[in-house]
């Protein structure tokens, strides 16, 4: 159980916060799978490749850094912040040149060292917000 939350601390730290694209074999397995927040299914390490030139294209000096982080047998589950200066499109988004703070949660199922599955949740109502594409929610009316 250490020994998965220390893979998943080193795939924040290795992987994530630098977009290196040669560790992403390394981490994650070949049959990886990733359930995103949306509902959709990700296949295999190169969508992780994929997700590290979106996010890091998008927000060049994107950093997370985990809160809290919890093992148990093969799944790792963790809370983490993120925040970053969107200067490249992001997912058919233009560039803001704005600073977004965010939070979000992950599961993952590891297996022989190597992530095999995923579970991630980030604010994306606090993303659109921060870059200014839905206004920011008032208090509540009485």
């Amino acid at each position: 159980m250490a020994d998965n939350k220390l893979i998943v601390q080193q795939v924040v730290n290795e992987v994530w916060n630098t977009a290196d694209e040669g560790k992403v074999a390394q981490f994650y397995g070949d049959d990886f799978v990733f359930h995103t927040e949306g509902g959709a299914v990700q296949q295999g390490p190169e969508s992780i490749r994929e997700w590290l030139r979106a996010t890091h294209g998008a927000f060049p000096d994107i950093s997370y850094q985990i809160g809290a982080i919890y093992g148990e047998d093969d799944k790792v589950a963790f809370r983490y912040t993120v925040a970053g200066n969107q200067t490249g499109d992001f997912r058919g988004l233009p560039p803001t040149g704005k600073t977004v703070h965010l939070t979000g949660h992950m599961i993952l199922h590891l297996r022989d060292g190597k992530i095999v599955e995923g579970h991630g949740y980030w604010d994306t109502l606090g993303l659109l917000q921060q870059i200014g594409l839905v206004p920011p929610m008032g208090p509540p009316r009485a």
